[in-house]
């Protein structure tokens, strides 16, 4: 038989300062497909303020099959006076994602096939967010 396939590509990390990351792209099989999740709210560095935080990402989401599943959602991040942490990208079943961080610096990216990259985290400069990873497709043959 002949199937149409589309393999989801990443989304990118947001760019350093208030930059929301992209969405991922879907991946999809004959009437099976699953969206790519969403990018995380972006900040800008905060240092001696009331800061505050971001939230995650929203994981993607299946359908058009007998079971339909959603990815993970990535953490909120926060930074106050001076002290900022970044929060993980979303996880799957095929591996985790980015880890969050203390302190400023870049976020992490995804690990495997369907994570989520992880935020950033700035306390005195803006930094750029992890990507997340692509789509993949697994077909299992029965006969």
């Amino acid at each position: 038989s002949t199937y149409t396939y589309s393999v989801g590509a990443l989304g990118s990390g947001g760019t350093a300062g208030a930059n929301n990351g992209s969405p991922g792209g879907t991946t999809s099989f004959s009437t099976l497909s699953a969206t790519g999740g969403s990018g995380g709210a972006g900040r800008t560095a905060v240092l001696n303020t009331a800061g505050g935080g971001s939230n995650g990402g929203a994981g993607g989401v299946g359908s058009g099959g007998d079971i339909n599943g959603s990815g993970g959602s990535g953490c909120a991040g926060f930074a106050a006076l001076g002290a900022a942490a970044s929060g993980a990208g979303g996880d799957c079943i095929y591996g985790g994602g980015g880890q969050g961080r203390g302190g400023s610096g870049a976020g992490t990216a995804a690990n495997n096939y369907g994570a989520g990259g992880a935020g950033a985290a700035g306390n005195t400069t803006s930094a750029a967010g992890g990507d997340g990873a692509g789509g993949i497709i697994v077909v299992w043959e029965f006969c």
